[in-house]
């Protein structure tokens, strides 16, 4: 009877350390369909804040551009005219840094002109060009095309 018991005890224990480990494999599978799930939701957020520009830009005549400030801030900035008042250029340019292909690196405001429109709303030079309209901008010539299209759509200065 001992060894049928000591039988059964050893069964118990080897079969709650199997059950243990089961456990910990799915905590670690729903871990993981959490965290794809958050980053789902992250983007379609994402998008849908894109879309939201995009429609409140068209619909005030309006352009809504987007900078990285260099110190952990996005600023959005609304134009209402043509005359913008900056220009870009590819960050790193005339200093030797340029490591990353051109259409990867990141589009940075090279002047900004006194008394513009960019100057009275806060525009400074060596911020990065985010995005356009809710369109993230990826290169300086689709950065440039993207400010060149959206002015269209505002009245002249």
């Amino acid at each position: 009877v001992e060894e049928i018991a000591e039988k059964v005890a050893d069964a118990v224990q080897g079969g709650a350390e199997q059950v243990e480990e089961k456990a910990g494999d799915v905590m670690d599978q729903v871990a993981e369909v959490v965290a794809v799930v958050k980053e789902g939701a992250a983007d379609a957020l994402d998008a849908v804040a894109d879309a939201a520009t995009a429609v409140v830009a068209s619909v005030t005549t309006t352009m809504a551009v987007e900078f990285d400030d260099g110190k952990g801030s996005v600023k959005s900035v609304w134009f209402q005219t043509q005359a913008l008042g900056f220009s870009c250029g590819r960050a790193g340019v005339g200093c030797g840094c340029m490591s990353a292909p051109k259409d990867e690196q990141q589009v940075v405001v090279r002047n900004v002109d006194k008394n513009s429109q960019a100057a009275k709303l806060g525009v400074k030079p060596r911020w990065i060009l985010k995005s356009v309209n809710g369109t993230d901008v990826t290169s300086l010539e689709q950065g440039s095309n993207l400010l060149k299209e959206a002015c269209k759509s505002l009245p002249e200065a």
